[in-house]
């Protein structure tokens, strides 16, 4: 069951690609802020590896991935995700 009182959503962003844009990491910071301002706790990942280390069963309500990613990519990380949290929640934002 998902703690009541600690609503954490953990992004997962490709910093790499935001450097190509310069509105991309404006556009993350205020995704962040909003999400604070609506009484959630915000962890920003740009490594997978690390995000994967730190993704614990029961400790988010959400996951939001901010990266360019093919049809078997978005798959195989949907499923590591999954494997740690079945009732994990996913959103794919493409840019």
């Amino acid at each position: 069951m998902y703690q009541e009182f600690s609503k954490r959503i953990l992004i997962l962003e490709n910093r790499s690609y935001d450097s190509e844009r310069n509105t991309s990491s404006n556009q993350n910071s205020s995704l962040k802020l909003s999400l604070e301002d609506n009484g959630f706790k915000v962890d920003l990942y740009t490594d997978l590896s690390l995000a994967l280390q730190s993704f614990h069963d029961d400790i988010y309500c959400m996951i939001i991935i901010l990266m360019r990613l093919t049809k078997n990519e978005s798959s195989n990380l949907y499923n590591k995700f999954k494997n740690i949290d079945k009732k994990i929640r996913i959103c794919f934002l493409n840019k």
